[in-house]
């Protein structure tokens, strides 16, 4: 409640609504919680991957073809990576930011 809290205080002074507000801080909130989740989901995922080519058996992203790509061109290391972090959480501010311009 204490980080909810810090960061609806952060917004405050906007003009935006009470209900613009709490929806914003809620997602900026949930975005966070939910990126440690992802985090660990996809390492388990890379872990997985990892020790399929260790194993000369691969795991089978043949029908992903998004995402096998990815793979290849090494972007699962940015999982849990400051940098992930950071560009979602600018892309979140920038969204906010632009819906207090509009108000």
């Amino acid at each position: 409640m204490e980080l909810f809290e810090f960061l609806l205080q952060m917004i405050e002074p906007t003009s935006l609504t009470d209900k613009q507000k709490f929806s914003y801080t809620t997602h900026l909130f949930n975005y966070v919680i939910n990126f440690v989740v992802e985090e660990y989901e996809q390492r388990m995922l890379q872990i997985s991957l990892e020790e399929g080519k260790k194993e000369n058996t691969h795991a089978d992203l043949s029908q992903f073809k998004l995402l096998q790509r990815m793979h290849e061109e090494g972007m699962f290391r940015l999982i849990g990576s400051d940098e992930l972090f950071n560009s979602g959480i600018l892309l979140l501010l920038d969204g906010i930011e632009q819906r207090v311009k509009k108000v």
